[in-house]
């Protein structure tokens, strides 16, 4: 019953917004979701090694994940929920994401964790979505993490182009490269609006950026602000309504806000200076040897005008759970899921309803011998219809 009530749920958040709603945009991190083809592949190369990773130096394909990623266990290494490790129990996963996605009926659909472009079709039917996959150019760059979109045909969103935002996959402090972005541009009831889906680098979550401790992590995640920087200028000089939206690995508004920046509705970032060791403005030129500080305040100088982002809050109805006496954290990763919209289309809310919504999977999905659907919530907002 609990399965069927959180299901309902799911399809709640999007009825209790205003029926001036024009669009629904969902996004979703589906936690290491392949293929069947692709799954078959991952098993023939972890089960001999007991689902550990090799040691480092090993030659793994580039294409899949982590041997240890579905192990049903939480990171303190205690059970949690089923091992995904046959293709029967597998396939437990991908019906459970299937699911969900039908109860939540929106109209474009950012992905991220996404083995291959065939995983997509498995959850999202070709006969009714439309899919673009971050697929590189070069074998080399091949990745077990991609992003996607999934758009509803026939629907209200007419994609006009999609391509990789390849200037977001940056090489790592250890050389590995790092997920590149992908961009949609759509046209929404004769409005231009452009998407971009992204992945931002994972260890930086909450420190601040030019934290020594997180040298790597946090440096690899500063120097992914300067491409998403340009791609937000050039939304703004074409003058097109703009969302960045997915993984960001980051919990902004905690981390980045002042509670009494939260509580107006802000999004300028002063509880750290733009960039670090230098009296620069943000909106003076990026160089290559200055350090970005805070994301936000980088970003958002209005320089050119439109430039600037405006986070969404977040609202995802997730409960803590217990695992052998110990309570864990929430079923769902909290925060670090974000849309980021241009001051353009933040302006069509009204007061206090940019808020994106969420629900967990329910009980059903967090039992020892039940599948995990996905260690992320979908994640909804509701665009306004444009004031004519």
């Amino acid at each position: 019953m609990r399965k069927h009530a959180c299901l309902l749920a799911l399809a709640s958040v999007l009825v209790s917004v205003s029926a001036s709603a024009q669009v629904s945009i969902t996004t979703w991190n589906m936690e290491h979701m392949m293929s069947s083809k692709v799954f078959k592949e991952w098993r023939a190369y972890c089960e001999p090694l007991g689902w550990v990773e090799p040691a480092k130096g090993v030659e793994k394909p580039k294409h899949l994940t982590y041997c240890n990623a579905l192990n049903g266990k939480t990171m303190s290494g205690k059970p949690e929920s089923l091992p995904l490790h046959t293709e029967s129990d597998y396939a437990k996963k991908l019906q459970a994401l299937s699911s969900a996605r039908m109860a939540l009926k929106s109209d474009l659909f950012a992905l991220q964790e996404i083995g291959d472009d065939m995983a997509v079709s498995e959850v999202f039917p070709p006969a009714e979505f439309d899919v673009y996959f971050s697929k590189p150019k070069n074998p080399d760059d091949t990745l077990a993490q991609n992003i996607a979109f999934a758009v509803r045909k026939g629907g209200k969103v007419k994609v006009v182009t999609a391509e990789p935002y390849d200037a977001l996959g940056i090489m790592s402090f250890e050389g590995r490269k790092i997920r590149p972005g992908l961009q949609l541009i759509a046209n929404i009831d004769g409005t231009e609006v452009a998407f971009l889906n992204l992945h931002l680098k994972a260890g930086c979550r909450s420190e601040p950026l030019g934290d020594e401790s997180r040298v790597h992590a946090c440096g690899d995640f500063r120097k992914q602000v300067p491409p998403l920087e340009a791609w937000v200028e050039a939304q703004a000089k074409a003058k097109r309504d703009f969302i960045v939206l997915g993984d960001w690995n980051r919990t902004l508004l905690e981390s980045d806000l002042t509670p009494q920046q939260r509580q107006k509705g802000t999004n300028y970032d002063t509880k750290h200076p733009a960039r670090i060791d230098t009296k620069d403005s943000a909106a003076s030129p990026l160089l290559p040897s200055v350090k970005v500080g805070s994301m936000l305040s980088e970003i958002s100088d209005n320089e050119p005008p439109g430039a600037s982002l405006v986070v969404a809050q977040s609202e995802i109805n997730a409960r803590k759970k217990t695992v052998e006496g110990e309570e864990w954290d929430q079923v769902c990763h909290l925060g670090i899921d974000h849309f980021a919209l241009s001051p353009s289309l933040a302006n069509r809310f009204a007061k206090d309803t940019l808020v994106a919504k969420g629900q967990d999977y329910g009980d059903a999905a967090y039992a020892r011998d039940k599948a995990k659907p996905s260690d992320h919530c979908p994640l909804t907002l509701l665009i306004p219809a444009a004031v004519r």
